[in-house]
């Protein structure tokens, strides 16, 4: 049995689209849990509709924690040999399950997002399977930090927990669960801490997740403290990989992420945050974050890894010449480009 874990926030427009894609599966024997995160709107009728129609379906209701702690009440109760995320505003495909229930010999399953909601029912269906083992963890490592498909024209977003499989007995055996500390990568968070845990996985080239973009969908990155969840994320992401993968490339790739992350921050974070800021304001937000001491590392690096835009960028700003910093961001060519690093930062987080 497969078990599928739906945290729900305030999706009314998107939930029905979202469960009905779910029970529309060409594979039945899964069980659907539906969270619901104290929501102030109609989404805790609607999943109790759906569970008087279908007895796969079980509805949980709590007081708004979060996404991490939605998901770990789902954990807490599933049953299913595997585990499978959806937010209430995305929906899978048909064969999403099947594939799953069809793949063995693996610890994780990875799956391509859909660009398009169309690619979903799109037949036929490759059954092609990619297979990898523990030789090969720390390139699926590498890949959470710094973006790189597995194999060419592929659509894995490897900081997401959704378009994914995860084995409910190492879930269980290692005690994995979403940080509820923070809202802002939490799956990246997990799926690291996930994937040193397992031997080996398995790679299907198989669009089978439309992530739905609209503004709700997007607030994460306007919360006032997103700032500093930031800066929490990048605190745990070292001492995850100090402990589990202590290598130089490692190092090097963390750099990288954290680098990214930076421009993130000072684009969207400081400077075009719909928070209303001055530049006094903005200059002094910048202070703040330079003298996080967990930034020191991947800024020594900066003149010597990355894209040119990003070096100089980050160079003035190391300087604490935040003003340049303002300037360049501004500049509309060096603006595209580094809300560009910002989006491979960001991904779907």
């Amino acid at each position: 049995m497969i078990s599928v874990i739906i945290p729900i926030y305030n999706a009314e427009p998107y939930l029905s689209r979202c469960i009905d894609s779910v029970l529309c599966s060409d594979y039945t024997d899964f069980e659907l849990i539906l969270v619901d995160d104290g929501s102030t709107d109609g989404c805790l009728r609607i999943c109790q509709a759906y569970a008087e129609r279908d007895p796969r379906i079980t509805v949980l209701s709590q007081k708004n924690q979060g996404v991490s702690a939605a998901r770990n009440r789902g954990l807490e109760l599933c049953r299913g040999e595997w585990v499978v995320f959806v937010d209430a505003d995305d929906r899978i495909s048909p064969d999403h399950l099947s594939l799953v229930a069809g793949t063995e010999d693996a610890d994780l399953l990875l799956f391509d997002f859909a660009e398009d909601p169309e690619e979903l029912t799109v037949g036929p269906r490759s059954g092609k399977v990619f297979r990898y083992g523990s030789l090969d963890i720390s390139g699926l490592v590498e890949r959470v930090l710094t973006p790189r498909q597995l194999r060419k024209d592929g659509q894995v977003n490897f900081r997401s927990s959704n378009a994914k499989a995860f084995k409910k007995e190492i879930i269980d055996r290692c005690g994995l669960r979403f940080d509820p500390d923070i809202s802002y990568g939490e799956d990246k968070l997990f799926n690291l801490n996930y994937i040193f845990r397992i031997e080996r996985f398995a790679y299907l080239p198989v669009p089978v997740y439309f992530y739905e973009t609209h503004p709700g969908s997007l607030t994460h990155t306007l919360r006032p403290d997103a700032l500093n969840e930031l800066i929490t994320l990048m605190e745990k992401l070292q001492t995850v990989l100090e402990q589990y993968s202590p290598s130089t490339a490692t190092a090097q790739f963390y750099n990288h992420w954290v680098l990214d992350h930076i421009c993130f921050a000072l684009t969207d974070l400081i400077f075009s945050s719909p928070l209303p800021k001055t530049p006094r304001e903005q200059y002094a937000i910048c202070a703040y974050l330079r003298k996080k001491t967990i930034l020191y590392p991947a800024l020594k690096q900066n003149l010597r890894l990355g894209p040119l835009e990003r070096r100089i960028f980050l160079f003035f700003f190391s300087l604490g010449w935040y003003r340049a910093v303002r300037t360049l961001h501004f500049t509309a060519r060096l603006r595209q480009k580094l809300r560009e690093y910002g989006r491979i930062a960001v991904g779907n987080e």
